[in-house]
């Protein structure tokens, strides 16, 4: 029973941590824009892009990548949102 207990304390401890880094990147957005989304990029997706803007060419690369019943799932999805 005790592991059960700090099993739930860690877990809601581990969410207020999270919640807690959630609401700084969140406020670090808006005060700091374009420059905090690309200092988040670096940090979390390891991205060291210096623009955000995503070019033609990467999006058709991309595009190629999808699994094309993937894709028709997304574009019925789309069409059904409309």
């Amino acid at each position: 029973m005790r592991i059960l207990k700090d099993s739930i304390k860690t877990s809601v401890q581990d969410q207020k941590d999270l919640i807690r880094l959630v609401e700084e990147i969140i406020e670090n957005v808006r005060n700091k824009g374009d420059e905090a989304l690309i200092h988040l990029n670096t940090k979390f997706e390891g991205n060291d892009r210096s623009a955000l803007r995503v070019s033609r060419e990467e999006i058709d690369a991309a595009y190629d990548e999808v699994d094309p019943k993937l894709m028709e799932a997304l574009k019925l999805s789309h069409r059904n949102l409309k």
